[in-house]
């Protein structure tokens, strides 16, 4: 049983972060170790929970100040003894047999980086988000997949861990997708629900990563340009393609008598 190594950055969370531990406890699959990094946290509720979990050798404790997730995540890299790295926020929940399912995927093909399934959300907002198979031409669109996964920690070294200046900016999971994807990992999708996602209209993603949205896609397209020049390339030879082919000319024709009433009408 190869060991995991579970990674939760922490800020202010003194709230939740014991419901998170509780369910990592249940998990099924009992090889893991858990670090938790405190990055600076400041409300007395938070600083009295860590300080009672440095007591406990459960736990792995950093302890920085407040630089953000990408820092965060890369210093708990830095001593995890697991094969595998589960990444989970301070509020959010993992299901009993995620590490499990996840961890037999890896084993049976080393060529994938990520596993990762559906995620529930609750708090703010419930439902389920349906991730799907990667693909990467929906993904270069919008970040599909959370962070919430079990990942390879050797395709992670591969590609030097999270983008550390979008830290305290947000979409560094998204950064980390297109920079696996282009050392040539794989990523696995398991139509099962595997985490539960706390949506809080506080968290950084509303108020600091969809604020700055446009700033940050730019950011990213520009560091993954040769992707998004590649991915585009390949659409326009699709495209141009398609328009040759009989069905493509079979379809103007059967459409043609629909444009040429649309003209009639737009002149009336």
């Amino acid at each position: 049983m190869p060991q995991v190594s579970i990674i939760i950055p922490y800020y202010n969370h003194g709230a939740f972060l014991q419901e998170t531990l509780d369910s990592i406890e249940q998990l099924s699959y009992k090889d893991y170790e858990v670090i938790i990094v405190n990055d600076g946290s400041s409300d007395h509720e938070s600083i009295a929970l860590i300080e009672k979990l440095k007591n406990n050798n459960n736990f792995k404790i950093i302890e920085q100040e407040h630089q953000g997730p990408s820092i965060a995540r890369n210093n708990a890299l830095k001593i995890a003894n697991g094969k595998y790295i589960a990444f989970l926020d301070a509020d959010d929940l993992i299901r009993k047999d995620t590490l499990e399912i996840c961890i037999k995927n890896l084993e049976e093909n080393k060529k994938i980086a990520v596993v990762y399934g559906d995620c529930m959300w609750f708090g703010e907002k419930q439902g389920i988000k349906k991730q799907g198979d990667f693909n990467i031409v929906i993904q270069l669109r919008a970040n599909d997949i959370a962070i919430c996964s079990v990942i390879r920690k050797e395709a992670l070294e591969d590609v030097g861990g999270f983008d550390e200046y979008l830290s305290m900016k947000g979409l560094e999971d998204w950064d980390l997708w297109f920079a696996l994807y282009e050392k040539g990992w794989n990523f696995c999708y398991v139509e099962k629900t595997f985490f539960s996602i706390r949506v809080a209209m506080a968290s950084r993603t509303f108020t600091v990563a969809n604020t700055k949205i446009e700033e940050l896609t730019s950011y990213i397209y520009k560091k993954h340009s040769d992707l998004l020049a590649s991915q585009y390339l390949k659409l326009y030879h699709a495209n141009k393609n398609f328009r040759k082919s009989p069905d493509f000319r079979i379809g103007q024709f059967l459409l043609s008598p629909v444009r040429i009433l649309n003209k009639l009408f737009r002149k009336k």
